[in-house]
Order: structure tokens, then C-alpha cells, then sequence
């Protein structure tokens, strides 16, 4: 668990430090993320079922996909 919180951390830190990644690269993130069958869903956004972060809006695929340091559990980027 220790793990997960310093991974998110690292991620959400560099967004504030290094900015968004280029819209390229988060465009292509997100589609990957789009047709992954661990996508979930939610009335609060889309979420990844595999990194089983907290569903709010700093794990929202469409906010991890621009952190410079977010990397997928699956690494499919």
C-alpha cells in the first residue's frame, strides 16, 4: 500500500513540477487506456481497475494521462 502512495505521489508531484506531457503523448495514453478491458467507468470518471487507486479526480485516467511520472501497472505506456 506504502508503494502505491509514494507511486501516485511521484505522479501527481511531477504534474505540478514538470507540467502536462505533451498532448500527443496523452492522447495516445488515453486511448490506450480507452481500449483496455481494465477501464472502469464511473459517474466520477474513468478510472483504471488495475491500480486500484482511490476513485477521485487526481486518479481519473483523463487527469493520469497528462502526469509526466504516471506510468500503467500494465505497462502499456
Amino acid at each position: 500500500m506504502f508503494a502505491k502512495f509514494l507511486s501516485l505521489s511521484g505522479a501527481v508531484f511531477s504534474l505540478f513540477w514538470k507540467g502536462d506531457v505533451p498532448l500527443s503523448i496523452a492522447e495516445k495514453r488515453h486511448i490506450t487506456c480507452s481500449f483496455c478491458t481494465y477501464k472502469e467507468t464511473a459517474e466520477t470518471g474513468e478510472f483504471c481497475g488495475a491500480c486500484e487507486c482511490p476513485r477521485w479526480f487526481v486518479s481519473d485516467l483523463r487527469t493520469k494521462t497528462r502526469m509526466p511520472d504516471a506510468a500503467c501497472p500494465l505497462r502499456h505506456w
